[in-house]
């Protein structure tokens, strides 16, 4: 599937952007594919925090902030959609191109 300039392939976990291999981390893998199976449902950052580590209570407050911001610079600002006071989506112009 495309995604902006980037090339994902949600089978393999592989990533290109502008034909360049990128390298994502496993909670940033983690939380792209929650954004991408949940097809533009907005996903509050505790729904996401749990799908990133489950009951580890330890994981800070802003973790899954931090995991949405690299993903913005690592994919492009466009990609996952901030919704004032709920949380996140896959950006919406990419939701009907998953699948």
């Amino acid at each position: 599937m495309m995604l902006g300039d980037c090339q994902v392939n949600m089978a393999t976990g592989e990533i290109s952007r502008e034909g360049k291999p990128v390298e994502i981390a496993r909670r940033e893998w983690a939380l792209l594919s929650a954004l991408v199976q949940a097809r533009g449902r907005v996903l509050s950052p505790a729904q996401l925090h749990d799908s990133l580590y489950g009951l580890d209570l330890d994981a800070g407050s802003n973790t899954v902030n931090v995991h949405v911001h690299h993903l913005r610079k690592k994919l492009g600002a466009d990609v996952i959609d901030t919704v004032r006071g709920q949380g996140f989506r896959l950006g919406a112009r990419y939701c009907d191109s998953t699948t």
